[in-house]
Formats: C-alpha cells, sequence, structure tokens
C-alpha cells in the first residue's frame, strides 16, 4: 500500500485514482493512503506504477516545506525509494483510509469492470471502521467488493456515519436484506445502486422519501412483494431499474405532468395492467423497457408525445390493439414490439422521419396488409425482423436499398411474388423468407417460372371434391325426376308396384301363421 506522512490537505481529497492503483497486472500489488509512516519492501519499480503514483501526487495539495514524503516523488528516480510507501499483496483494503477524516470521494469500483481482476475484501476493517471517522464522504462506490453484511448491520453502519452521503453504489458487494429502515437517515442521497445483491425481500417504501433521489438501481436483487407506486412519483427520479426481479409485481401509476423520469427498465417482473395515457407526461423519457412482463391493452396513442425516446421494448407481453406512431420521436433507435397479440396494418406513415432506428421488431403478432415500402427510407436500420405474422402482398423492392441491413427476416407470413434482388438480399439465407408460401426465386427452391402463387381465396380442391360428387349423384337421380312428368309417372309406378309385392308377401305371411297356430290350439285340446 502507499503510507503517506505528515500530508497537510489544504481541500477535500478525492481518490478515485485508487481503482487503478489496486490493481497491478504482474504482481496484482495493492495500495490505499494513510497518514502514518510505514516502511516497507519494493523489488521492481514498474513504470506504470511509477506514472499512477505520480498522478496521484499531482491530485494533492500540500505544503512542500512541510512534507518530508511527498516531495521525493520523483520521476527521475526510483519510486522504490520514494518514502511512505509500503506493499501489500492481501486483497483488503487498507484500514489506514478510516483515517482521513476529510475524504469526499471513495471509489474501488474500476476493479469490478477489469476482468480477471481480483475481488477485494472488506474484512479487516469491516464497512463499520472503515466509514466511522468519514463524516465528510459524499460519494462511497464499492461495487464488486466482498462486504458480506446482513441488512441492519451494513444500513445502520452508514446512516450512523455518513449523513452526508450522496451517492451510494454497491453493487454486486454480497449484501443480504431485508434493507433497514435506518437508511432513511441519509436524506441527501441522490444516486442509490445496490443491483446484483441477494436482499430477499420487499421494496421498502422509504425510498419515496428521499426527496433529492435521481437514480434507483435495484436489478437483480430478489425483491418480492408490490412494488410502491409512490416511488414512480418521486418528482427528482430520472433512471428507475428494477428489472430481473422475477416475482416482483406492480403497476405503472398516473405520471404527473412534466414528470423527470428518462429512463424507466422493468424487464423480467410480473408488473401488469395497462400502461397510462398519462405516460406522454415524461417529456424527458429516453428509454422505456418492459420487456417479458405481464402487461395489457393497447400502447397508447400518448407515446407519440415522447420526442426524446431512444430506445423502446415492449416484447414478450400481451399488448392488443394497432401499432401507434413514432414519427415524432426522431432519436429512436430500437422498436421492439415482438410477441404480444397487436394486429391491424403497419401504417406506411408511421416510419417517416426515423433516421436514426437502427432495430426494428414487430414480429410474432397479428398484423395484416402489405409490408410498407417507407421502410425503405430507414437508412440506419441494421435489423429487421416481421417474422410470425399476417403480412400479404409482395416485398417492396425499396428495402434492397437499406445498405446497413445486416439481419432480415420475414417467415412465415402470406407474402407472395419474387424475392427482390440486389443490395443485402443477395446474402440473406432461405430461413428469412421461409413459411410464405407464394414466394419464389433464390434463396428459396422454388422458381417463379412454374410459380402459381396461390390466393387466401384459393378453392381447397382436396375437401370440395367429395361433395361436389355426392351432390352430382343426387342430382342425377333427382332433377329428371323434377322435370319430366313421364318420368315421374313411371318412377311412381314402379315404387308403387314394389311396395305392393312387399305388403303383399308380409299378408301371406301373417295368414300362414295364422293357420299353423290355430292347428297347434286342435291338437292341445
Amino acid at each position: 500500500m502507499i503510507c503517506c506522512s505528515s500530508i497537510s490537505l489544504l481541500l477535500p481529497l478525492r481518490i478515485q485514482l485508487f481503482s487503478w492503483l489496486y490493481f497491478l497486472p504482474l504482481y496484482s500489488i495493492f495500495f490505499g493512503i494513510h497518514v502514518a509512516f510505514v516502511s516497507g519492501e519494493c523489488l521492481i519499480c514498474r513504470e506504470d506504477q511509477m506514472s499512477l503514483l505520480l498522478q496521484l501526487k499531482n491530485t494533492l495539495k500540500f505544503n512542500a516545506a512541510a512534507s518530508s514524503n511527498l516531495v521525493s516523488w520523483n520521476p527521475s528516480t526510483d519510486c522504490c525509494s520514494w518514502r511512505g510507501l509500503t506493499w501489500d499483496a492481501t486483497g483488503h483494503i487498507p484500514i489506514e483510509i478510516s483515517l482521513l477524516t476529510r475524504l469526499v470521494t471513495i471509489d474501488f469500483s474500476t476493479l469490478y469492470y477489469i476482468p480477471g481482476a481480483p475481488t477485494l475484501k472488506l474484512e479487516n476493517p469491516n464497512l463499520t471502521t472503515l466509514v466511522q471517522n468519514l463524516n465528510e464522504l459524499r460519494e462511497l462506490h464499492l461495487n464488486g467488493v466482498n462486504i458480506s453484511a446482513e441488512g441492519k448491520d451494513w444500513c445502520q453502519a452508514l446512516s450512523s456515519s455518513v449523513s452526508k452521503l450522496q451517492v451510494l453504489s454497491l453493487s454486486n458487494s454480497f449484501l443480504s436484506g431485508p434493507i433497514d429502515s435506518s437508511l432513511k437517515k441519509l436524506q441527501s442521497l441522490t444516486r442509490i445502486h445496490l443491483d446484483n445483491n441477494n436482499f430477499s425481500a420487499p421494496v421498502p417504501h422509504l425510498f419515496a422519501n428521499f426527496s433529492n433521489l435521481i437514480h434507483l438501481q435495484l436489478s437483480s436483487c430478489g425483491l418480492y412483494g408490490t412494488f410502491p407506486e409512490k416511488i414512480f412519483q418521486l418528482r427528482t427520479l430520472k433512471i428507475l431499474d428494477l428489472s430481473n426481479n422475477k416475482v416482483l409485481e406492480g403497476s405503472l401509476p398516473e405520471f404527473p405532468l412534466n414528470g423527470s423520469l428518462e429512463t424507466l427498465v422493468l424487464s423480467d417482473t410480473e408488473f401488469s395492467g395497462e400502461v397510462p395515457n398519462s405516460i406522454g407526461n415524461l417529456k424527458r423519457l429516453t428509454g422505456i423497457e418492459l420487456a417479458r412482463c405481464n402487461f395489457s391493452g393497447s400502447i397508447p396513442k400518448a407515446m407519440t408525445d415522447l420526442t426524446q425516446l431512444v430506445n423502446l421494448d415492449f416484447s414478450h407481453n400481451n399488448f392488443s390493439g394497432p401499432i401507434p406512431s413514432f414519427s415524432f420521436s426522431r432519436n429512436l433507435t430500437q422498436i421492439n414490439v415482438s410477441h404480444n397479440y397487436l394486429a391491424g396494418q403497419i401504417p406506411s406513415s408511421h416510419w417517416d422521419g426515423l433516421v436514426s432506428l437502427v432495430t426494428l421488431d414487430l414480429s410474432g403478432n397479428g398484423f395484416t396488409g402489405q409490408i410498407p415500402s417507407s421502410l425503405g427510407q430507414l437508412r440506419q436500420l441494421e435489423s429487421l425482423d416481421l417474422s410470425l405474422n399476417k403480412l400479404s402482398g409482395e416485398i417492396p423492392t425499396q428495402l434492397t436499398t437499406l445498405s446497413s441491413l445486416s439481419f432480415l427476416n420475414l417467415s412465415f407470413n402470406q407474402l407472395v411474388g419474387s424475392i427482390p434482388k440486389g443490395g443485402k438480399f443477395l446474402r440473406f439465407s432461405e430461413n428469412s423468407f421461409v413459411g410464405n408460401r407464394g414466394l419464389c426465386g433464390s434463396p428459396l427452391n422454388a422458381s417463379c417460372e412454374d410459380a402459381t402463387p396461390p390466393t387466401s381465396e384459393e378453392i381447397q380442391w382436396k375437401y370440395i371434391a367429395p361433395e361436389l360428387g355426392f351432390v352430382t349423384g343426387l342430382g342425377i337421380v333427382y332433377w329428371p325426376l323434377l322435370l319430366c312428368k313421364r318420368w315421374r309417372k313411371c318412377y311412381y309406378k314402379h315404387v308403387d308396384g314394389i311396395l305392393s309385392r312387399i305388403l303383399h308377401n308380409q299378408d301371406q305371411g301373417r295368414q300362414s301363421c295364422g293357420r299353423r297356430a290355430h292347428r297347434i290350439r286342435r291338437r292341445r285340446m
């Protein structure tokens, strides 16, 4: 670790560089700052290590006349000879950091984002010891640091020591729940990142009391129960991410006018109900992801008011009705409404002006009519999926002008005609077009010269032929009787003769039976 004695700090110290100093590729050497001199041993002074140390020195303001250590940090000398340095490869956060009472920011999170970097542990000191003297702390970033604390312990450790904290970032820090009510004492919090922990608890209502809250990140936390609607209505809230809490329930409330929400992510939860028309009040909304939930009803027309929208994902829900226009959302890059129950035609005017659109996925619905030729104006489009619908007509040739298109899926519709040639269409496989009985041409095996495209009114002769034969047979028998009087008389005379013979035979049979019975009675007498 780096140890600096007799440092006179004139301004609060920001130590975001510590996250870089904690990772040295060759020896996994870890650094920290404290105020007592500790001697140590240095085997090799790497150039990148020296550079980081000099960067750290430049962020500090100190009295050169009073300092005996930092003045020795000179690029012309070996950093192993610099005073105030020692080295520790245990992977623990040094306890001496807790003595820096004027710290404003602690950030050990960068290691979390470096593949193969070792996991830091907060054991000695634990979280309580680390922050107990840091009364001026404004930001605490310990993403990926192994804290391993229960809800009551880590919440009370923070609420009792860092009352001025504004940013709390403890993602993937092996925390457990439930989140303790003592956390509500930190009324200055603006950003809370607690994702990828295992709270296994309901979302506490206390989050609705943070009047300055801007960003709330609670994804993949094992949350359950019903999400408090009042949190949605925080007037300062810009980002809310509750994704991947598989059993968390809730519904969208009525949103206030001029709401500040910019990003809403509820994917992979049990949120349900309808999207309210008041969604149009969120004029600053840039991203909304409701994938794999249980939303139903129609997609509100008020979506057209979201002019700042960049990303929309409503896939795998139960939405029904027509698709609204997005032509006023000129910044859109992704639209995904796949696997719902949307129906009706795809209006050509809905896509005007979407010059930034990269992904369009309308698959797995019930859209009918023709593919709008206006899709050929989406010059940045890279992925187009219209599969598993009921689209008919020919494929617009305008789609061949999409020079950025790398994925196309028009399979399992009712398309007819020749597959357009040219542009990126030459690269698509038959999987992009299968399931359309009326399509022909490369890459399908069906030749357009022999193709007789079926229509929706095509007669299914294999079902009709037996019925026609039966009706024709009856007609051959009955039509002559109805139209020819002489034939009719002959027919009736013939039928009468047959019936007379049958009845005569029955009468003779009865008489014979009667005589036989009379003889039997006489014998018995």
